[in-house]
């Protein structure tokens, strides 16, 4: 970094932002980055558009300098999406980043720093939301307690949630300095470009979540380092484009976390686990029409006439 411009990006850097009708904390993300002077330098800006919400706000949105937009015919999930941002890219190292995010030249200066200066593969930072509560941005690789007692309902069962918080590190003092990790979280990811010419793109069947898992434990299989740089903070809102309470498309959940398991597991894991993915995905499913019935009635009485 340099001394004289501390809050300049000295390094050529790719942002690809995946956005599916996330355009007013886009706006926000993108005008942060372009009153921030280090922004100006050295970066070029990917947004790959799954889906437009405000129009009149993305035409701004594509107005911006160092913008490039990339528009599919359709909503590509955030994996396709990212390797279709990658094609456009022209730079050595690549970052991930979600667009309701708030970041500063210092925090992609730093990721690159630790990236460049312990010859790793990925680098990832922490988020913290609006009300300055820290996101689970890193985790130990996943193995079927993960599964079992993370990845279900049978969350509720467990005690102290002791496998959730073995999964995210919540077992240990927070870190302060650099980590190698299992995984980092693709809301805020550094890659450099030799991982990707290496192991190829992020894998398309899945069309969100544990895309960026799956992707970080084929690197860590590679040879390369995943590493965890505390140092480097920004904010992230989380969860916009699921546009629900719990900030999750429960769908895709349940459709990446069997096809997590069924890609990286062997058989004897995948006979264990597969059924109970299947029982829970069915109770999941049974609550959620039983909550839409209740919505409904409660509409339907409210509209009854007195």
């Amino acid at each position: 970094m340099s001394k004289k411009h501390p809050h300049t990006i000295t390094n050529k850097v790719s942002i690809i932002i995946v956005n599916y009708r996330s355009e007013e904390p886009l706006y926000a993300c993108l005008k942060e980055m372009h009153t921030e002077k280090g922004f100006s330098h050295n970066i070029e800006i990917i947004i790959v558009n799954n889906g437009v919400g405000d129009i009149n706000l993305f035409k701004k949105i594509s107005k911006f300098p160092k913008v490039t937009l990339v528009e599919p015919d359709k909503n590509l999930g955030f994996a396709a999406g990212v390797n279709l941002g990658i094609t456009a890219t022209k730079n050595n190292l690549i970052l991930l980043l979600n667009p309701d995010t708030l970041v500063k030249p210092s925090a992609i200066n730093t990721l690159v720093s630790c990236l460049m200066e312990n010859k790793a593969g990925i680098v990832g930072g922490i988020n913290y939301n609006f009300k300055k509560e820290k996101h689970s941005t890193f985790v130990r690789k996943p193995n079927i307690f993960t599964y079992l007692f993370d990845y279900t309902n049978l969350r509720k069962i467990v005690p102290n949630d002791y496998f959730h918080k073995k999964h995210y590190y919540l077992d240990e003092s927070p870190p302060t300095s650099k980590k190698i990790v299992g995984a980092v979280s693709g809301s805020f990811m550094l890659i450099e470009r030799k991982v990707i010419n290496q192991i190829g793109s992020f894998d398309e069947r899945y069309f969100m979540y544990l895309e960026d898992v799956d992707y970080c434990l084929r690197a860590g299989k590679a040879g390369f380092k995943v590493l965890l740089c505390p140092k480097s903070i920004i904010k992230h809102v989380g969860g916009y484009s699921s546009k629900n309470k719990e900030k999750v498309n429960v769908g895709a959940w349940l459709e990446s976390r069997r096809r997590y398991v069924f890609k990286n597991e062997n058989l004897l894991i995948n006979l264990i686990i597969q059924p109970i993915f299947l029982i829970d995905t069915v109770i999941i499913r049974i609550l959620q029409q039983i909550k839409k019935n209740e919505k409904l009635f409660k509409l339907s009485s409210r509209a009854e006439p007195r």
